[in-house]
């Protein structure tokens, strides 16, 4: 039986756990930002971003205390800035066609 005058508790042992990084997080943000700086090649950081992020969201929703909020962060900034090239990079395509359209149209009407 436990002794009721006495009052101290002893101190509940628990380890400290450092949450993990979550695997690919600072490659994902590298190629979501690569993405949008990079020239030509930029289309194809932000796929491969974009391809590496469900896998690491599913990683983390699977098991969310063992990964740091910090690396989750990164994954969504990366996804972020992924969409983000993508758009530019096909609006550019997009920018470039209608460019050559213009001058092939102004060139075949000027019969030089």
């Amino acid at each position: 039986m436990p002794d009721a005058g006495n009052s101290e508790q002893k101190p509940v042992s628990r380890p400290f756990i450092i949450p993990e990084t979550l695997p690919e997080s600072e490659n994902i943000m590298l190629m979501g930002i690569l993405s949008i700086v990079t020239g030509c090649i930029g289309i194809i950081f932000s796929i491969i971003a974009l391809r590496k992020v469900p896998v690491a969201k599913a990683l983390y929703q699977s098991n969310p205390g063992k990964y740091s909020s910090e690396s989750y962060g990164k994954v969504k900034t990366g996804e972020a800035c992924a969409w983000v090239g993508l758009v530019l990079h096909i609006a550019g395509f997009l920018f470039f066609i209608v460019y050559i359209f213009f001058i092939v149209a102004m060139s075949a009407g000027n019969n030089w």
